[in-house]
């Protein structure tokens, strides 16, 4: 029987990252989800000193994930505010609003 290989990609602030790697919550996933071969993509934004980084690059990060076949794409959302707003509106268009 042929694995099922699922991609799942992330595009989330370093904080989350640094927290994630911490529990290794990647690793128990994969450990526990055998049946299924998941691959995990993890790129990681400053969302404390540099939002507008983050914004600029959310697009790219999108079409890199298109090019590697990515079947899921996790991202957190910013507050709609400053340059939150700016995220967000980003997001809502390349996702075409399904958040």
């Amino acid at each position: 029987k042929e694995i099922e290989q699922i991609i799942i990609a992330f595009y989330i602030p370093e904080d989350l990252a640094k927290r994630i790697k911490k529990i290794n919550l990647l690793k128990k996933l994969e450990e526990n989800l055998k049946e299924i071969n998941l691959i995990f993509i993890l790129e990681t934004y400053n969302n404390n000193d540099n939002l507008t980084e983050a914004t600029n690059h959310l697009f790219d990060r999108f079409r890199e994930f298109d090019r590697k076949r990515v079947d899921y794409i996790v991202c957190t959302a910013e507050p709609p505010k400053g340059k939150g707003l700016a995220y967000m509106n980003r997001l809502e268009k390349a996702t075409k609003f399904r958040i």
